[in-house]
């Protein structure tokens, strides 16, 4: 998946001349983009493998800065690959991206990183205590 967010980068980069420097300011950027797909395309159809690589990049973004991980889906879901945080909970940045694409600003990836890194903020940390003696 980092590959595919790679090459989601490289292809913006390539196209517009912009780069995506996987911060999550860059979260903002990604949300504008798959606007205008929705504006242009009407939905994620015709390009859904583009749409999928800027899911694979907001994944990346949570593997690098919510400490989460790739992962395969839970059984029950099916689908494509998705992230888990570190308190185990399943997040679908791939969903996510063809919902923004399919459904409009109301499916803003921006709010669904903003609450995935609360939640991965929230994890308790796991504290080791000395015995005493």
């Amino acid at each position: 998946m980092p590959l595919i967010a790679h090459a989601c980068s490289d292809s913006v980069r390539a196209n517009t001349g912009h780069n995506l420097p996987f911060t999550i300011a860059s979260t903002r950027d990604i949300d504008m983009y798959l606007g205008e797909i929705r504006d242009q395309e009407g939905g994620s159809n015709d390009l859904a493998e583009l749409v999928f690589k800027f899911g694979s990049y907001l994944g990346e973004l949570l593997v690098r800065h919510a400490g989460a991980r790739w992962v395969e889906p839970p059984a029950e879901l099916g689908g494509w690959p998705g992230v888990e945080l570190p308190g185990g909970t399943f997040g679908d940045p791939i969903g996510k991206a063809f919902k923004r694409v399919d459904n409009g600003p109301v499916d803003s990836v921006v709010s669904f990183i903003d609450v995935t890194m609360e939640l991965a903020r929230r994890t308790p940390k796991r504290r080791w205590f000395k015995r005493g003696k």
